[in-house]
């Protein structure tokens, strides 16, 4: 039940985070990714509260079913958010995008290893399932996240001279 509703927490957290995220970006396409994410968070805290709701009313995890998880709303799976040609325009736009790819992925990567340290921890089938969906999805999320902080990153050390001979 506590990792549930740190869970719960996490995907509250992750939501609020991804909207503010989308507010803040010009970038059509970023706030699509952040938008897209943040329904994923709130489909996900949504899913945890109904399986902390069916366990509260339970007498052990055995009698609570895994269900399956929404589909992620992630709208281009792996499609770069920038192009080449808006990168080479500057960085100088996409600054504020750069340090919340980064946030974001932290955010994705501390989620994935907080849930599968959940399922390895839990002795209950049910539990483990739950946890490792979740960690699965958080994964999806990360590597799309680092995908696009690694192609802005390394644009921005390009021009700003940090990249080697």
């Amino acid at each position: 039940i506590a990792a549930l509703n740190l869970a719960i927490q996490t995907e509250r957290d992750g939501y609020t985070f991804y909207q503010e995220a989308a507010t803040r970006t010009a970038n059509v396409q970023a706030q699509a990714l952040f938008r897209s994410l943040a329904e994923d968070e709130i489909a996900h805290e949504a899913y945890l509260r109904n399986r902390l709701a069916a366990l509260e009313q339970a007498p052990s995890w055995d009698d609570v079913t895994a269900e399956a998880l929404p589909p992620s709303k992630l709208p281009r799976r792996g499609a770069p958010i920038f192009t080449e040609a808006q990168l080479e325009a500057g960085m100088r736009d996409y600054t504020s995008e750069l340090s919340a790819l980064r946030t974001a992925y932290l955010l994705e990567r501390d989620a994935v290893n907080f849930y599968a340290r959940a399922a390895e921890q839990t002795a209950h089938p049910t539990a483990q399932t739950i946890f490792q969906e979740l960690a699965a999805m958080e994964k999806l999320h990360r590597d799309i996240l680092e995908q696009e902080y690694n192609l802005l990153s390394e644009q921005f050390k390009r021009e700003m001279g940090f990249e080697p001979f």
